[in-house]
């Protein structure tokens, strides 16, 4: 049995899991929100971690599966600018 990565790793392993189609948008989104509210030491991530691993965490937090909500509030966010945010953030960290 494995064990699941802790910290800021787990933000990265959240990341390449979703990439990889080994979760939903809204269990990505469930995930990383929760881990970064209250799993990691936000003191403890570079300044660039902080800044991405931020920005991502203000898209999943208002992400929204009901295409209603996405035409009404414009603050909302699709599975596909999630997706789009997801990349970009692997992108700006480096990640492989």
């Amino acid at each position: 049995m494995s064990t699941l990565p802790i910290g800021r790793a787990k933000l990265y392993w959240l990341i390449e899991h979703y990439l990889s189609d080994h979760h939903d948008v809204g269990t990505f989104c469930k995930e990383f929100e929760r881990t970064y509210n209250f799993e990691i030491d936000r003191s403890k991530l570079s300044v660039d971690e902080l800044r991405e691993f931020g920005d991502l965490f203000n898209k999943v937090t208002v992400y929204s599966p009901f295409e209603d909500d996405l035409k009404t509030i414009p603050m909302y966010k699709s599975g596909h600018e999630i997706r789009e945010a997801v990349m970009a953030t692997r992108s700006k960290l480096r990640m492989s």
